[in-house]
Parts: C-alpha cells; sequence; structure tokens
C-alpha cells in the first residue's frame, strides 16, 4: 500500500515546481501569447486614435460648404481649411503609428535585454 506523504512535504515542492515552470515558462508566454495581447492592445489604441481624430469625417467633408456659405470663395476657403486639417491630422496620426511601432519593437527587445544584461553581470560576478 503507497503511503501518502503529508502536506507540509509536498506543498513545498508543488510551489517550487510551480516557480520553476513560472521561470522558464515566462519567455515562451512572452513571446507567443504575450505578442498577441500587445499587438491587439496596439491595434485598438491606432482605431481609437483614428476615430477621436475624425480624419475619415473631415475627409467626408471635404468638398462641403462650411455654414452653408456655397459662394465661390466660400467653397475655396472651406476646402483649404479642411485640407489642411486632414494633412495635420494624417501626420499627426503617422507620428502615433511610428510610437506604437516603437513601443511593439520595444516590448519584443525588453526580455531579451534584461536576459543580456543578466547574464552579462553574472558573468562578471563569477569571473572574480
Amino acid at each position: 500500500e503507497p503511503t501518502l506523504m503529508p502536506a507540509i512535504v509536498l506543498f513545498p515542492l508543488a510551489v517550487v515546481r510551480e516557480g520553476i515552470q513560472s521561470f522558464f515558462g515566462f519567455p515562451v508566454w512572452w513571446y507567443t501569447r504575450g505578442v498577441i495581447l500587445v499587438a491587439e492592445r496596439l491595434k485598438q489604441f491606432w482605431i481609437f486614435s483614428v476615430r477621436m481624430t475624425g480624419v475619415s469625417v473631415w475627409m467626408r467633408n471635404l468638398f462641403v460648404p462650411m455654414f452653408g456659405d456655397v459662394s465661390i470663395a466660400g467653397r475655396i476657403i472651406s476646402f483649404l481649411l479642411r485640407l489642411i486639417m486632414v494633412m495635420w491630422k494624417i501626420f499627426l496620426l503617422g507620428l502615433w503609428a511610428l510610437c506604437l511601432i516603437a513601443l511593439f519593437i520595444f516590448y519584443l527587445i525588453l526580455t531579451f535585454s534584461c536576459l543580456l544584461g543578466l547574464f552579462y553581470h553574472l558573468s562578471g560576478i563569477f569571473s572574480v
């Protein structure tokens, strides 16, 4: 008949086993499921940004006269003002896209650089 180990022995072993699995499984999670989560979140930020700037509304109304002024001068002023606003908003969205891409690249490099720094400093400790 097998003997049952007491919980006071099994619990610490389970905690140690779980800790080791989590430590070595973290990089795998970071570069698989974590990348997917970060990419989805950045995509949501991008969609939110496009909606908040309202660039599609400005483009849709590019040729609509402002304030109902249908004179030639009113149409020209409305068109030029909206064109400048659309170009400005697209410029800002481009800068924001560069920031989001930089954040994604930073996410990809972060764990690798931390591990590299850890091994670099550990090699200095053990070489003495």
